[in-house]
């Protein structure tokens, strides 16, 4: 028990009732700290389902003119001028967010840690 004197009076606050105050502010304070490039990420995980790099059809490790080479033969593929399936913008658009996520070592460190963890709950 926490007791402090003010005015005259002595308040009584439980230890517990601070403890409980200071995780729900870490708690929120986590959840705030994402940013809009790992919500979007996430967005993303999510819409395509899929392993990134089994998409693409290159290793983990790939490096990242492999990243670009796969991304030219899939765009070929995918791109809606190309390829007539109705939403062949939607898998073009996917394409080219995985390439950005994929070519960026921050994004792509970030992806492949929630491959090994999966999704946070975030919503």
């Amino acid at each position: 028990i926490n007791a402090e004197y003010m005015g005259g009076i002595f308040t009584v606050a439980p230890v517990g009732m601070w403890l409980s105050a200071a995780l729900v502010a870490l708690v929120l304070s986590q959840a705030a700290a994402w940013t809009t490039e790992e919500l979007a990420l996430y967005d993303l995980v999510e819409e395509v389902g899929r392993n990134f790099y089994e998409l693409m059809e290159i290793s983990e490790t790939a490096t990242e003119s492999e990243i670009r080479r796969a991304y030219r033969t899939k765009s070929v593929q995918l791109h809606p001028d190309k390829n007539d399936a109705p939403n062949a913008d939607v898998l073009f658009r996917n394409l080219v967010g995985i390439s950005e996520v994929l070519r960026d070592p921050s994004l792509r460190a970030l992806y492949d840690n929630i491959l090994r963890n999966g999704l946070p709950t975030w919503k």
